[in-house]
């Protein structure tokens, strides 16, 4: 019966073994791709006026690939007119802040005022704006919409580009955007292949895949949005052409030179923003930007920055090696060591780097660095946590001159020493159970963090000493008991 028992215990504590290893590799922090534009999606491309639809914001990397917002970013929307047609919307919130860890907002809504095209575009500092058309049409579209969308008269439907007012940077990343939009919705089992070429040639991108031919199905009246991404300033004239020999529309977008914005700071070799506490030497990539954080390749003139840590810390110090670096033509980019002392166990490091010349005026490139406790570092400070959590439930028990384990009064009483071992696993065990149990489910789980580490362990190590005594007295009793046999005995 007794080998039974100490089955089942054991039974019941192999999931936290379980639970211990694996949560010790979910503590190594992981590197997230960083967004560097954003992207714009409209519900519904035609409304009538007074109608309203959803419009949702996306944050997507230099590969167009969506991905998660890496920090809160204030996102602006606002409308602007299009093409030749004249409208006019509304859009609510004009302004609104996406926390990090947010892959999209989509609470925007926009209301259509007076017929046209217009423009819905969104910014945030340090992203590539993203832009989105709607159609305003009247309640007697189907006659004024061939008056409202100038459209080319020929055998099949009728079409216009429409392209973005804006003026994106000539750097490969940032985007212009257009459409294909028809005069009417295709009827059923009708598609519309339309071959998009450009003068000069540029990129052009549906989505995440280079583009040259766009395939309008039935029951749509636009196409999806074309991105356009060129390295050399000046106009680009888009060209579309119904398959196989229809009508064609022209548009324009205009890229401006790269000018210098802003000083841009990372760590070297991609966008790793977390950090484990046992890393010491951080290299810096460190460059000058455009206006949409994009680095410049061909500087026209010396920059001489400046590295510096915006606050101080406690724990742990930081020195740039070297902390001057000189960027000039030829050398659009250069490399500094941060090198760590001390003990960065869980914090955040804040960097800046800022031009010397003020006259320039260029907005000073920040870095922010989360330093996370190392996996075992974390369990070590749980563990501490317990100790001195079975500790305090040793001196409160009101036996603290007891040392070591011994019986007493028929009880075995673990004492200081077992108290602090015991404490020690509790603790773990504690830590462990909450993040894998409680937190993780919610999304909440923080293995990397110092803090929370150290007060589940004590939190575990104060009352697992009182079940390591209810169990105690199941397997060894002999306090109550054993008593009143003694005193008989004696009798």
């Amino acid at each position: 019966m007794r080998g039974a028992r100490s089955a089942r215990r054991i039974g019941v504590l192999a999931p936290f073994v379980g639970t211990l290893s694996s949560l010790v590799l979910v503590a190594v922090p992981v590197a997230r791709a960083a967004p560097t534009r954003l992207q714009l999606r409209v519900e519904r491309s035609t409304l009538r006026v007074g109608e309203t639809t959803g419009v949702t914001i996306g944050f997507l990397d230099r590969d167009f690939r969506p991905v998660a917002n890496d920090r809160d970013r204030t996102v602006i929307l606002a409308v602007r007119g299009a093409g030749s047609g004249g409208g006019h919307g509304d859009i609510s919130p004009g302004r609104v802040t996406v926390p990090a860890g947010t892959a999209s907002f989509s609470d925007a809504r926009f209301t259509a005022r007076a017929p046209g095209t217009v423009t819905i575009r969104t910014e945030s500092d340090g992203l590539a704006p993203a832009e989105g058309f709607v159609r305003i049409v009247n309640a007697s579209a189907s006659v004024l919409s061939r008056i409202l969308v100038p459209a080319v008269h020929a055998d099949g439907p009728a079409f216009e580009v429409l392209a973005s007012r804006s003026r994106p940077v000539a750097n490969g990343v940032s985007t212009g955007s257009f459409y294909v939009q028809l005069d009417e919705s295709l009827p059923a089992g009708q598609s519309l292949r339309v071959r998009i070429t450009t003068e000069p040639p540029v990129t052009l991108r549906l989505g995440d895949q280079p583009v040259g031919i766009v395939e309008i199905g039935a029951g749509r009246d636009k196409s999806e949005p074309i991105s356009v991404l060129s390295v050399e300033a000046g106009k680009v004239r888009i060209r579309a052409q119904a398959l196989p020999a229809g009508p064609t529309s022209e548009a324009e977008i205009e890229f401006d030179a790269p000018q210098p914005a802003r000083v841009l700071i990372e760590l070297s070799g991609g966008s790793e923003q977390v950090i484990a506490s046992n890393r010491r030497v951080l290299p810096l990539e460190v460059r000058v930007g455009d206006k949409d954080r994009i680095p410049i390749e061909r500087l026209g003139t010396q920059h001489l920055i400046e590295l510096s840590p915006e606050t101080s810390h406690l724990t742990f110090g930081i020195r740039f090696e070297p902390t001057l670096l000189s960027l000039q033509p030829g050398h659009p980019g250069r490399q500094s060591i941060l090198r760590l002392s001390g003990f960065p166990l869980s914090d955040e490091i804040r960097l800046l780097a800022r031009d010397r010349d003020d006259e320039r005026d260029l907005a000073p490139g920040e870095l922010t660095v989360k330093v996370v406790a190392a996996g075992f570092t974390i369990l070590v400070l749980a563990g501490m946590g317990g100790v001195f959590g079975g500790l305090a439930r040793h001196v409160y028990q009101g036996s603290p001159a007891q040392i070591r384990p011994r019986r007493l009064r028929g009880r075995l009483e673990p004492g200081l020493l077992g108290n602090g071992l015991f404490g020690v696993v509790f603790g773990l065990v504690m830590f462990l159970g909450v993040n894998l149990l409680v937190l993780a489910p919610t999304g909440l789980s923080d293995t990397g963090s110092a803090n929370m580490a150290f007060l589940l362990g004590v939190l575990g190590g104060f009352g697992g000493i009182l079940v390591l005594q209810r169990l105690l007295d199941r397997v060894l009793p002999g306090g109550t008991a054993g008593a009143p046999a003694a005193g008989k005995a004696a009798a």
